[in-house]
């Protein structure tokens, strides 16, 4: 018999194996982390010195945090093959345009037009380089800010940041049947391994994308009787929680540090 998940579980250890120096608040981290994926994105191309230096304070406060720092590089670099594609097909933007391209003088320059694929890799390898630190650098400040909190935090973080509640309430249940969803996986997997134990590679895919139909709606009846046990229980549109969040000094300074940094980045030449 299943469980519903009608409560909202508090998690008491945030980073079991590592070691957290300071505690900021939620709200502090989500400001924060805010501040510097915008000054990331929208700061001019980092060349790799800048870059070896952003990734260095990230890591930085990843251990003062508590994060630990493989985790967090780890679930970072994900992200490299959705950008990574991005990235690659970027200099086809710029065939049939005219760019910049240094002269033989020294304070002189000419325009090129790029008519080839080869040229515009040749001048678009920049580009290249710019989505890839930028999108790896956003995330592992999403994963440093995640990876230090409670997902109970960070919906509590938002609640005070006066998110509107129908994001709100879309992010509780995206959390709370995110286990929902893996279950049904892992049962419908157990149940063809059972009855098709010799079943091959390819076949075993495409019946994964037969049976998604079916998983959908299951998923869907349990996440209807879930949302009717949370409802007898008293459900209002908040989850309860224990912790109270306070400003102090230390939050402001963490706070101030992010914005200076950020600063940096866009006024960086």
């Amino acid at each position: 018999m299943h469980k519903l998940a009608t409560a909202h579980s508090e998690d008491i250890v945030i980073s079991p194996y590592g070691l957290r120096i300071i505690a900021l608040d939620i709200r502090a981290k989500l400001i924060g982390g805010l501040v510097l994926i915008v000054a990331i994105t929208t700061a001019p191309a980092m060349n790799l010195s800048r870059f070896a230096l952003c990734l260095a304070a990230l890591l930085l406060t990843a251990l003062l945090l508590g994060d630990r720092v493989g985790a967090v590089l780890r679930g970072a670099t994900v992200v490299l093959a959705f950008a990574g594609v991005i990235a690659l097909t970027s200099p086809l933007a710029l065939l049939g345009t005219s760019v910049a391209s240094p002269d033989l003088g020294m304070f002189s320059s000419t325009l090129v037009t790029i008519h080839t694929v080869a040229e515009a890799y040749a001048y678009g390898w920049p580009l290249i380089w710019e989505i890839l630190s930028k999108a790896w650098l956003s995330v592992i400040v999403v994963n440093v800010v995640m990876k230090s909190t409670t997902w109970t935090g960070v919906l509590q973080g938002l609640d005070a940041l006066h998110l509107p509640r129908v994001f709100l309430v879309l992010l509780t249940f995206l959390y709370r049947f995110s286990d929902l969803f893996r279950q049904q996986i892992r049962e419908m997997q157990s149940a063809i391994r059972s009855r098709a134990p010799q079943l091959g590679s390819l076949r075993r895919v495409l019946l994964y994308g037969k049976l998604g139909g079916n998983l959908f709606v299951r998923a869907y009846e349990r996440g209807e009787a879930i949302y009717d046990a949370m409802l007898s229980r008293g459900y209002g549109g908040s989850l309860p929680t224990l912790r109270q969040l306070r400003w102090r000094l230390i939050d402001t300074a963490a706070l101030t540090l992010c914005i200076a940094g950020a600063a940096a980045l866009l006024l960086g030449s």
